[in-house]
């Protein structure tokens, strides 16, 4: 099934209670919550309280958002914490960003590091029963299919998907080859609309032939996916 949901970070500058409020009243099914403002890394006790309202709600949680970038050894956001927050949120998936250089870019050395934290977070969260998945974005290992292929090879970790996201300004029928190639690895999908050059933040409405031929490719594998808006005008 594909299950209509919401990011939080779409409302950052709204409360975790008015957001469950409007996924609720809008029909949605799920939340992300973000890692950034409404579930900080490490606010072990707010996850708790975001899991119970969000439940409390009918909602399930699908995912934490968290801001971790692979191979960054950034001292400020260590990985244990964004686990027992995930694990607080009982969130069955951490959003990870592979480093923050594309994939064109990346030095051989700097790959190598992205791919072994990698894997070290994959084998922490394995333990903890959570999946590991990769934002789709440009900047990063993971910009593009075949890109995304060669980073599941290369991190061999079987707790470890992707998420997937139509790139900016690229064709339909480009983006849904692109979409097929990653589909043994698909996690959930971002949803929003933008068009044009450069590009426009369109009504979601105005997308809805683009995004039914998604959904029917993401439809051709077994498994429960989550359709997260991540932006809306």
């Amino acid at each position: 099934m594909i299950i209509p949901g919401l990011t939080s970070i779409t409302f950052r500058n709204l409360s975790c209670e008015v957001i469950v409020g409007l996924a609720r009243d809008a029909g949605l099914k799920s939340i992300e919550w973000g890692g950034d403002v409404h579930v900080p890394h490490g606010a072990v006790a707010r996850a708790g309280e975001a899991a119970r309202m969000t439940s409390g709600a009918g909602l399930a949680v699908s995912s934490y958002g968290s801001y971790y970038r692979c191979g960054m050894d950034d001292p400020k956001l260590d990985f244990g914490k964004v686990l027992d927050t995930a694990v607080a949120l009982k969130a069955p998936i951490i959003r990870v960003w592979a480093g923050k250089i594309g994939s064109r870019e990346c030095l051989p050395a700097q790959r190598r590091a992205i791919v072994e934290d990698l894997r070290r977070i994959c084998a922490l969260a394995a333990d903890a029963e959570v999946k590991i998945g990769l934002e789709f974005h440009r900047n990063t290992l993971n910009d593009g299919p075949a890109e995304t292929l060669k980073l599941m090879e290369e991190a061999a970790s079987p707790n470890l998907g992707t998420y997937w996201q139509p790139p900016v300004g690229m064709a339909g029928r480009e983006a849904l080859d692109g979409l097929r190639k990653v589909l043994p690895f698909l996690l959930h999908i971002h949803v929003f609309h933008w068009a044009g050059s450069p590009p426009e933040r369109l009504l979601l409405e105005q997308g809805m032939a683009e995004w039914r031929g998604y959904f029917n490719v993401a439809r051709q594998v077994p498994g429960d996916r989550h359709a997260l808006i991540e932006f809306v005008k």
